[in-house]
């Protein structure tokens, strides 16, 4: 539980609020609810400039700035020019954190595996000989992870992830496919999230890569050689092919499919269900099948 007067204070050092003079700045905040599922003593947020909260519980909402709102209950009201965002500082600074269960019993940890300083390893999960996962990393149940693997520090792998397995390299043969064996590895930065059944290949001669603060989501394929750059975001059911390359902060969005070789740049997005047959410039939007630049595709708030 926080006050009201600590939300306020918080948010006005990150500069996520307008100062304000709150109305009960001790008044108790017990937690944090949806706004059209709100829960008396809480916090919501709202996106929309048009705000009634006439039948809203919480004790405190977030809005944009400039926002009309209506509010016959006397809603503490904090306006925020990123008002989910705002939320989820607040989220990250307030809720108590996550026990943190140590290794299973039941997790199958190899000799030679190296693992950092408050790692979790769920139960079920199996790492390999010359694996090495970094501080407060957690890897979920059933987590399979290869050798010549590296994960750095506060990662978050969730259940059923493979990492290190060998890609799909072949050159072909009259009648049948000769396999290219793959001597690489993987290399994962620090405060990496990656989603439940996500699978990353190994590298074919040199490392697939997925840089610091990338976030991927559940059911995605991150094929041989593959390089991530920091703060990408790659959402469900994306398949990225072998050797291409998601420059720094790029968004994915879900079902994207980037054909092997590809470069899509800084700052670029890839709307829904996109297939990626040529490089995308930096901070630019392509969307369709092949896709195509669209200025009336954007990423959500």
């Amino acid at each position: 539980m926080f006050t009201y007067g600590d939300l306020v204070a918080f948010l006005r050092d990150l500069e996520l609020c307008r100062p304000q003079a709150p109305d009960d700045i001790a008044a108790p905040i017990t937690g944090f609810s949806a706004i059209d599922r709100s829960l008396p003593g809480t916090l919501s947020w709202s996106r929309s400039t048009e705000s009634d909260l006439s039948q809203v519980n919480s004790l405190a909402v977030i809005v944009p700035c400039g926002a009309r709102v209506t509010n016959p209950g006397g809603i503490a009201i904090i306006y925020s020019h990123s008002p989910r965002l705002a939320f989820v500082k607040a989220m990250e600074r307030f809720l108590p954190a996550e026990e943190n269960s140590g290794i299973s019993d039941e997790a199958h940890v190899e000799e030679g595996a190296v693992i950092g300083e408050g790692v979790e390893i769920g139960p079920y999960a199996y790492i390999s000989p010359g694996a090495r996962i970094g501080d407060g990393t957690i890897i979920r149940a059933n987590v399979s992870i290869y050798g010549n693997v590296t994960i750095g520090s506060h990662c978050r792998v969730h259940s059923g992830v493979v990492i290190g397995t060998d890609g799909y390299g072949y050159e072909r043969e009259i009648g049948t496919a000769c396999k290219f064996r793959h001597i690489g590895g993987v290399v994962i930065g620090n405060d990496v999230e990656i989603g439940a059944n996500t699978c990353i290949d190994r590298g074919t001669l040199y490392d697939t890569v997925v840089e610091d603060g990338a976030k991927i989501d559940n059911l995605c394929h991150i094929a041989h050689n593959v390089v991530i750059g920091k703060n990408v975001l790659v959402i469900a059911c994306s398949m990225i092919g072998g050797s291409a390359l998601i420059g720094e902060g790029a968004w994915l969005a879900p079902g994207v499919r980037i054909r092997d070789g590809i470069t899509v740049g800084r700052g670029a997005t890839c709307g829904m269900g996109a297939v990626v047959v040529r490089d995308v410039g930096d901070e630019e939007i392509v969307a369709g099948v092949p896709a195509k630049p669209s200025a009336r595709f954007k990423k959500p708030d």
